[in-house]
């Protein structure tokens, strides 16, 4: 019977996948287990969910329609971004945009802003893209290390951006 005391399950170990899961959500699942065993022993200060098989690993940033979501596909980079699905991601995105000298000079890199509307969404993204695969699992370690570097970074210079946003 898991500990339910601290109001989580643990996350499930790759042995224990669930039945039916595809190559690719299989791959991912591992992918974000290890990469939250290796963010604890790092005693990464996030609050890290449990693990899917989902390319991407979303956690919060504490205010409804925003996170930040780190993803990495099977081909294809790797992403770690600040993911805006809010009824007024327009006036985020330009409040946000506004402070881009600021943002990008605190995370020491020129990001991708992904307006309201682009690829046809309402969401937006701002984000950071790291060339790796999942499929590579010699690159794991290096990216893992990527992720939870750039998730603090992006955790403690957005975190105050947002809760100040005039929504």
């Amino acid at each position: 019977m898991p500990d339910l005391s601290r109001g989580r399950r643990p996350a499930k170990r790759p042995a224990e996948r669930p039945a039916g899961l595809s190559y690719s959500e299989q791959l991912h699942l591992q992918f974000w287990s290890e990469f939250l065993e290796f963010a604890r022993r790092r005693r990464t200060r996030l609050d890290l969910p449990r693990p899917s098989g989902r390319q991407w690993y979303r956690i919060s940033v504490g205010r409804a329609g925003f996170e930040l979501s780190l993803t990495v596909r099977l081909r294809g980079p790797a992403r770690c971004e600040l993911y805006i699905d809010h009824r007024d991601a327009q006036s985020a995105f330009e409040q946000l945009e506004a402070k881009r000298p600021y943002i990008e000079r605190r995370l020491g890199s020129n990001l991708t802003w992904e307006k309201p509307g682009h690829k046809g969404g309402h969401a937006c993204r701002i984000g950071e893209y790291h060339s790796a695969s999942v499929d590579d699992k010699r690159t794991w370690r290096e990216l893992f290390g990527w992720f939870a570097q750039r998730a603090r970074m992006f955790h403690s210079v957005f975190v105050p951006l947002i809760r100040r946003l005039d929504l």
